[in-house]
């Protein structure tokens, strides 16, 4: 089942995502795309040591869980952080240059 808009598309097992109608399968982070989860009273707070610059950075972080997709968007030049609420579901973020990446928490 393909669900979404134009812009930005998923398949419901969540293992390709489509932008701009170009298709990315979801990788296993590797050391340099890894994040940090950390709880954080209610929430989980999530940080990454990866490059935020123009050229190379995290576009965006996602949770699907429940039947939903929820996206917080992530700015070059920026820190990555990023609150979630506590809940199980499929992580998605995307590098710039290295493409997306996925993992369940």
């Amino acid at each position: 089942v393909h669900v979404g808009d134009p812009l930005m598309s998923y398949d419901t097992t969540l293992t390709s995502l489509q932008l701009d109608s170009k298709a990315l399968e979801v990788q296993k982070p590797d050391e340099a795309h890894a994040l940090r989860i950390e709880p954080a009273e209610d929430e989980k707070f999530v940080t990454a040591a990866h490059p935020m610059e123009r050229e190379h950075s995290i576009t965006f972080v996602a949770l699907a869980s429940g039947g939903s997709l929820k996206l917080w968007r992530a700015w070059p030049q920026w820190d990555l952080q990023v609150r979630l609420p506590r809940e199980y579901g499929l992580l998605l973020w995307h590098c710039s240059r290295d493409g997306l990446f996925g993992k369940n928490i």
